[in-house]
């Protein structure tokens, strides 16, 4: 269905009421423990005689060593291990790389030393050495599951693609331009950095109703591909993401359109256009894909029992609130892969979320007011005069508030204040948090005689620490590089010429460049 359908009908809903709330989990096989780097291969078997398949993925240039196993893997590889067997796993770098990190079956970076129990997977992640952005304990890996890690999904013969050690090829080129003001120590890259050039060949047709939305990344450098198709004859949001890892192979496929870039995986959306049709969160990871029911679409509100909203911190993972006739009105936070990660608070009914800053601070809209609220329930304000700007759009400050188009509204503010000049001229841009939450990266679209894609680093005071800049030989299209999260940039070439059923698209990915 065309976009303005989906619109039309979104709208439609939103005026009708919603009721039934659930959670699911689409991911097979129990998790690893985690601890100082090692676990369990499975968390199941006999412990007798069987015989486990054991799975290494790698991310980047290396390979996995593990002599028990008779194992020397690069890209993928598989080896089967007879339950109870002691496994030692070693990482090996190609020269000008360096080990990252383990995820799956091992975190962190340090040894892997599990037991078989089970089929598992265990990843492997390795970076530019002299990328400007490494570093970093990679405790936020997971498994990539064969045919992918989520429900529903991909459109009609999506492919892979291949994957090249980038550098700056066919005239691609970065330009740093650091201002060495005060305060910017340790903000901008050190040198030009080092990215992954991945080629993908996507394959969907116009002709039968399905087309590409783009690209986005998260935090381990997975790129997700959105696309939308118009196939029913009744409304329906049928959009999807189909994950590829640093290879160009497809790590997996969730329903939805992109929400977030999360530090391992992706938060989507997919929305209810028609009655019965349901409201749903869904979070995918590398390890786990689980769903969150918001609401349905219920044409008679007296049949409404239940209902929740959402806000997205500046980090990973969602705050939800729902509300039922019976259970009241409650908050609780849920992880990347929209598991539940905190229990239960209780709150006063009869408000809604509205939104959440840095600080952990709710935005409540009451019955007739909005007000400060922490996430245990406890009002922190009165009632907040903010020319009702739509607080959903605002942009998270770092230190806490927000940034609308009427103002700033500064934490626990109870008005908004005028907005400093740096917010304003840079009204409509993204301010990702980066270096830890010491700095907004900035990107955007120059639209000149050297049609640069920019990022700006910035302080919380709005100080310029300098730009990164990204030229393609002859590119005077496109838009701005995308900032994920744990400071990963993805870089987009110019799209090229659609044949009706196959599109190539090429990217960089700059792993953790901002982290």
């Amino acid at each position: 269905m065309t976009l303005g359908r989906l619109v039309s009908a979104a709208l439609a809903v939103l005026l009708s009421s919603a009721c039934g709330s659930s959670t699911g989990n689409t991911a097979g096989g129990g998790s690893g423990a985690g601890g100082g780097g090692s676990g369990d291969a499975g968390s199941g078997g006999d412990g007798g005689s069987a015989t486990y398949a054991i799975s290494v993925r790698i991310n980047g240039n290396g390979s996995v060593r593990a002599e028990a196993l008779g194992l020397d893997c690069r890209a993928a590889c598989d080896a089967p291990g007879q339950a109870g067997t002691h496994v030692s796993f070693v990482p090996v770098a190609d020269s000008g790389w360096t080990f990252d990190g383990w995820g799956g079956l091992c975190s962190g970076n340090g040894p892997c030393e599990v037991v078989v129990h089970s089929d598992r997977t265990l990843w492997a992640t390795f970076v530019p050495a002299t990328s400007g952005g490494g570093g970093g304990s990679g405790d936020d890996g997971g498994i990539a599951q064969d045919g992918g890690g989520g429900s529903g999904g991909g459109g009609p013969g999506e492919d892979g693609g291949t994957a090249q050690d980038g550098g700056s090829p066919g005239g691609f080129a970065i330009d740093l331009h650091p201002t060495n003001a005060q305060g910017c120590k340790g903000i901008m890259p050190s040198s030009a950095p080092v990215p992954r050039s991945i080629s993908l060949e996507l394959k969907y047709s116009t002709s039968q109703g399905n087309w590409f939305d783009g690209l986005s990344v998260d935090g381990l450098g997975d790129v997700a591909a959105e696309f939308n198709s118009d196939h029913g004859d009744y409304p329906s949001d049928e959009r999807r993401l189909v994950v590829y890892d640093l290879d160009g192979g497809v790590a997996g496929q969730v329903p939805g359109g992109f929400l977030k870039s999360q530090p391992d995986g992706f938060l989507s959306h997919r929305m209810a256009i028609d009655y019965g049709q349901a409201d749903t969160l869904y979070g995918w990871t590398r390890s786990a894909s689980n769903y969150l029911i918001l609401d349905r679409a219920i044409p008679n509100p007296a049949y409404v029992t239940f209902g929740c909203q959402y806000a997205l911190p500046p980090i990973s993972g969602a705050l939800v609130q729902c509300w039922g006739t019976d259970a009241g009105t409650w908050l609780q936070y849920y992880d990347e892969s929209l598991q539940p990660s905190s229990t239960r608070n209780q709150i006063p009914d009869g408000g809604t979320l509205a939104a959440i800053d840095e600080r952990g601070m709710v935005i409540e809209d009451g019955p007739s007011d909005l007000y400060w609220m922490d996430t245990a329930g406890a009002r922190h304000s009165g009632s907040i005069d903010t020319g009702a700007p739509s607080l959903r759009r605002a942009r998270q400050l770092i230190g806490g508030g927000f940034d609308t188009g009427q103002g700033v509204l500064q934490p626990d503010a109870t008005a908004m204040s005028p907005r400093p000049a740096w917010l304003s001229s840079r009204d409509g841009l993204p301010l990702v948090f980066v270096r830890g939450g010491r700095a907004y990266a900035a990107p955007s679209f120059v639209s000149s005689s050297r049609c640069q894609r920019r990022i700006e680093l910035l302080l919380p005071d709005g100080t310029s620490c300098g730009t990164i800049d990204m030229r393609e030989a002859e590119d005077c299209a496109g838009g701005p590089p995308m900032v994920g999260a744990r400071g990963t940039v993805l870089e987009v070439a110019p799209l090229d010429a659609y044949d009706g059923g196959t599109r190539t698209i090429e990217y960089r990915v700059f792993l953790r460049l901002l982290e």
